[in-house]
C-alpha cells in the first residue's frame, strides 16, 4: 500500500502533466496555421498594391513614350522589374505556405 498510492499519484501527475503538454502544442499549432494563413491574405494585398503602382509608373511611362522614344534602360527596368516582382511574389508565397503547412 505505501508503494502503490504514491505510484498511482505519480502516474495521475503524469498523465495531466502530458494532457496539459500536448493541450499547449496543439494550441500553439493553431495559432501558427492562424498566422500563416493571415500572412499569405496579407502577402496577396501588398503585391497586389505594389502592381497598381506598376502598371500605373508603366502608364507614365506610356504617356512619356508617346513624346519621345523611350530610351533601352527605361525599357530594360520595366520588363526586369515586372518579372522581379513576380519571382519575389512566388518566393515569398512559397515560403509562407511552407511555414503555414508545417
Amino acid at each position: 500500500m505505501k508503494v502503490l498510492i504514491p505510484a498511482v499519484i505519480l502516474l495521475i501527475l503524469f498523465l495531466l502533466i502530458l494532457l496539459y503538454g500536448w493541450l499547449k502544442f496543439f494550441a500553439l499549432y493553431r495559432k501558427v496555421r492562424k498566422e500563416g494563413r493571415e500572412a499569405e491574405i496579407t502577402l496577396g494585398k501588398s503585391f497586389d498594391i505594389l502592381r497598381k503602382d506598376l502598371r500605373e509608373h508603366v502608364l507614365k511611362l506610356r504617356k512619356v513614350e508617346s513624346n519621345r522614344k523611350l530610351t533601352s534602360e527605361e525599357i530594360e527596368f520595366l520588363e526586369q522589374f515586372g518579372e522581379e516582382l513576380t519571382d519575389a511574389e512566388g518566393v515569398i508565397e512559397k515560403e509562407v505556405k511552407d511555414i503555414s503547412n508545417s
